[in-house]
């Protein structure tokens, strides 16, 4: 049953319906990780046509709708949490959030050239995406309530890591060493 949800990109359903991500049962369940591949791409075919749906509109008015998407998705995952956390877990309504802010990343305009007050901000922005990864990766476990408020935690600071871990910064390079790289 999970192989044919992976073939159609619906594993998440399967694994929402069959169990939660921690349980026990869970470890004779090889292709789990698909469940967040099945989400990418329900929104990967999903957010064109919600675009081409939106037609010729203004860039603002479409912002303005994807801004209230991932408000409602972050809502939908609030209130789905305490209710029915293993589905809300694998959900893409749920999970919407966090992938349009990746949106937002990749179509943002380009940023302004480097130098003084944009390094300090770069600088700042990329320590304090480290340090919310960090927190993430050290406090987080499986009693953790996801997808709720805590995914702000490690979604902002990879966002931030994005934006302003550059080359010119002390973790864009620290990051960018070819030791770490070599480990991915």
């Amino acid at each position: 049953q999970s192989l044919i949800g992976v073939a159609v990109f619906a594993s998440n359903v399967h694994f929402a319906r069959s169990s939660g991500y921690f349980a026990t049962e869970t470890e004779a369940q090889p292709l789990l990780h698909t469940w967040s591949l099945a989400v990418e791409e329900q929104f990967y075919l999903l957010s064109p046509l919600l675009l081409m749906g939106l037609g010729r509109r203004s860039k603002d008015r479409i912002r303005v709708v994807l801004v209230a998407l991932a408000v409602a998705s972050m809502g939908s995952a609030l209130w789905g949490l305490p209710n029915t956390p293993e589905k809300v877990f694998f959900a893409m309504h749920a999970r919407g959030w966090e992938l349009l802010l990746g949106a937002w990343i990749a179509a943002r305009p380009k940023p302004r050239p480097a130098g003084g007050r944009r390094n300090l901000i770069d600088e700042a922005g990329a320590a304090i995406g480290l340090m919310l990864l960090a927190i993430a990766i050290a406090c987080f476990d499986a009693q953790t309530p996801m997808p709720g408020l805590y995914a702000l935690v490690p979604t902002l600071g990879t966002a931030l890591l994005i934006l302003n871990a550059t080359e010119s910064t002390h973790v864009g390079r620290w990051l960018g060493h070819p030791a770490l790289v070599r480990i991915g």
